[in-house]
């Protein structure tokens, strides 16, 4: 008898725990559709404080707008806590133990030239340039080496000319001085 809560022996059942959160756990709070636009976000972040007394509802402290909120529509993110730091207060980097290694990598460098200079360049030189950390997506290149190839080619034809038949775009010249994207 010593184990059991107190209020499960005057209930004679057992606590329901499901409805309480850890506090100052991270906590999204919905936003009425009446006060927000089509592109604002839906929910804000705020700080889980507790419980209000008498009212179904979550209070949650707002940093953004620096006030208190109560709020039925809430989702609670209890995984990772909120750091929260004093405006004076500074956190020192972690420094390296003399027994770790320190490793020295050298890294290759290329010149990049200006786009302004090199007008008189071909495009695929151009394209090089811009693509240096890039490569190719794989997605492609497997259905096009794949046993399956002429699948692969029918399907994206196909697409092409569904996209030309819904006229999904207009070709058009490209303007003088300006570059495809």
């Amino acid at each position: 008898m010593l184990s059991e809560v107190e209020i499960d022996v005057w209930t004679s059942s057992p606590v329901d725990y499901s409805g309480l959160r850890v506090f100052e756990c991270p906590a999204y709070v919905h936003i009425p559709n009446e006060e927000r636009s089509k592109l604002d976000a839906k929910s804000r972040q705020c700080i889980f404080l507790g419980y209000q007394k008498g009212v179904k509802g979550f209070k949650l402290w707002d940093p953004k707008a620096n006030k208190v909120v109560i709020s039925r529509d809430v989702v609670f993110d209890e995984k990772p806590m909120l750091q929260c730091t004093q405006k004076g207060e500074k956190q020192e980097p972690e420094s390296c133990s003399s027994n770790e290694k320190l490793i020295q990598v050298e890294l290759e460098t290329h010149d990049i030239e200006d786009h302004a200079w090199n007008a008189g360049k071909s495009s695929s030189e151009d394209q090089q340039h811009h693509n240096i950390a890039m490569d190719r997506p794989r997605r492609t290149i497997k259905p096009l080496i794949s046993q399956e190839k002429s699948r692969w080619m029918g399907a994206m034809v196909e697409e092409i000319q569904s996209l030309y038949k819904n006229q999904t775009w207009d070709l058009v010249e490209l303007p003088e001085g300006k570059r495809a994207i």
